[in-house]
């Protein structure tokens, strides 16, 4: 449990370097390797939110990407009822766009050569702010 921590701190704070300051807006620093397959996205996962302190995100969702029906890649949250539109890979980069309450979320995810994480940004209203997802489940 705690080497997972360190992990995830890690591949935080990481990634916070690669995408620039938490809570910014602007284009990521880095950009993802075309090697990686739709296939390695799937599985459910749970989602991290920026650095502890630089969001006022206190909860970890989970969503689960799937294939839907005629192959195109899926991804629907577990723990709530929101809508997911827009879903596309490209350039390995995987985007999507998901309903909240009150506003809309725009998500940018890579996987950076590892299959039990997928790093990227999160922009709403607000700002950018970097977030992990943790595979938790082929």
């Amino acid at each position: 449990m705690i080497r997972q921590r360190l992990t995830l701190i890690s591949i935080l704070l990481l990634s916070a370097l690669l995408w620039g300051c938490a809570g910014t807006t602007g284009s990521a620093l880095i950009h993802a390797s075309g090697s990686v397959s739709e296939d390695q996205l799937l599985g459910e996962w749970r989602e991290h939110w920026g650095i502890p302190g630089d969001t006022d995100v206190t909860y970890n969702d989970r969503y689960r990407i799937s294939r839907a029906n005629g192959g195109q890649l899926s991804v629907a949250i577990i723990s709530r009822e929101q809508r997911i539109f827009d879903v596309s890979v490209q350039n390995g980069v995987l985007h999507f766009t998901q309903r909240t309450d009150t506003l809309e979320v725009r998500y940018r995810l890579i996987l950076p050569g590892q299959e039990r994480w997928m790093i990227g940004s999160a922009t709403t209203p607000k700002g950018s702010y970097p977030i992990i997802w943790a595979k938790v489940r082929e």
